[in-house]
């Protein structure tokens, strides 16, 4: 099966005029991208943007779907964009579209079910547009790097890098990540969450990257615990030199030499927006972090603890954002009552 990375190569490979100029009709491409054999997102963009010439950020987003899809996830809806800028860690997240009613007509979404002949909810349609990712996120305009990726409720793109060129390049800088509390673990008792011990249930990542678990169904609403645990590259500002201390599982104490943040989002079938929650995960060692050094970091934590948010009973998806990368989809189920 053809991957969304290849789409991007074969099928979204834009010039410069068709990333910026007015001419808008994909109709060749989007017949080439019938002819792959694929379903699901993939984006492009310029790998580069003159600051001084260009005051927008265009971003080649191609979709292959069933009818049935299209109605089932609607994407005026569900379209997410992300954006990750890499020399600082910020992470944005918007609708890829403006809300249904100011959508130009030519630009609507039909929400009507799918044709009743047998074959018509399974007959595949291709659409290829362009979306404005400055604008829809209101990224910052200055020379800096950007990681781009769509999510279209259980679908994810590939990820494309784009590098802004111009005066007042953007420094690196530590990240305002808050910094977490020690847990309250009292001596001899279970976890009490959150937690950033290895625990038994915790995955592993067999190499460099995350692994996250969510339990697959639940009861009620205002939990949602979260394991996982990540290898990565130790940023600059991951880097810990307050000499804070942690007390531990029994009571053993903890030395932090990281904190890398993360973000889970959670994605609720037409809710437009994804709900987000950024955490800072301590990594303990017994000697000092060093930039470009591995880092090795576990977290079990509920989601949903100190928030407003309650999720209703329906299926729910979601995703994991570390060091500009994003990880699932894992989906699970609130169930009523």
């Amino acid at each position: 099966m053809t991957t969304s990375k290849e789409i991007a190569v074969r099928i979204l490979n834009l010039s410069p005029t068709e990333f910026f100029g007015e001419n808008l009709d994909f109709t060749d491409r989007e017949f080439a991208l019938l002819g792959q054999d694929f379903e699901g997102v993939a984006i492009n963009a310029p790998a580069t943007i003159d600051l001084l010439k260009w005051d927008r950020l265009p971003m080649a987003l191609a979709t292959i779907e069933t009818t049935r899809r299209q109605w089932e996830v609607y994407r005026g809806k569900n379209l997410t964009l992300l954006a990750w800028q890499i020399d600082s860690g910020t992470v944005y997240i918007g609708a890829a579209y403006p809300p249904p009613e100011k959508l130009p007509a030519r630009e609507g979404f039909s929400r009507q079910p799918p044709e009743p002949r047998e074959t018509a909810p399974y007959t595949k349609n291709a659409r290829i547009e362009l979306l404005q990712v400055r604008e829809r996120l209101n990224l910052p305009w200055q020379s800096c790097r950007f990681r781009l990726a769509v999510v279209n409720y259980d679908w994810v793109s590939n990820v494309v890098e784009v590098e802004l060129k111009g005066e007042g390049r953007l420094e690196e800088g530590k990240l305002q990540a808050v910094r977490p509390e020690p847990a309250p673990q009292p001596a001899g008792q279970k976890p009490i969450l959150p937690c950033y011990e290895v625990l038994p249930t915790t995955p592993r990542p067999s190499q460099e990257g995350l692994e996250f678990l969510v339990q697959s169904e639940m009861a009620v609403s205002n939990r949602l615990p979260v394991s996982g645990a990540f290898v990565t590259r130790a940023r600059k500002w991951y880097i810990d030199r307050t000499g804070t201390v942690h007390l531990g599982i029994g009571g053993k104490r903890l030395s932090v030499v990281a904190v890398v943040p993360l973000t889970l989002v959670v994605f609720g079938l037409d809710w437009g927006v994804p709900k987000r929650f950024d955490w800072a995960v301590p990594v303990y060692g017994a000697a000092p972090a060093e930039e470009g050094g591995r880092l090795a970091g576990y977290f079990a934590i509920d989601a949903l603890h100190g928030s407003d948010v309650r999720l209703p009973p329906g299926r729910y998806v979601t995703y994991i954002l570390c060091d500009s990368r994003i990880y699932g989809p894992r989906e699970f189920k609130i169930r009523p009552g």
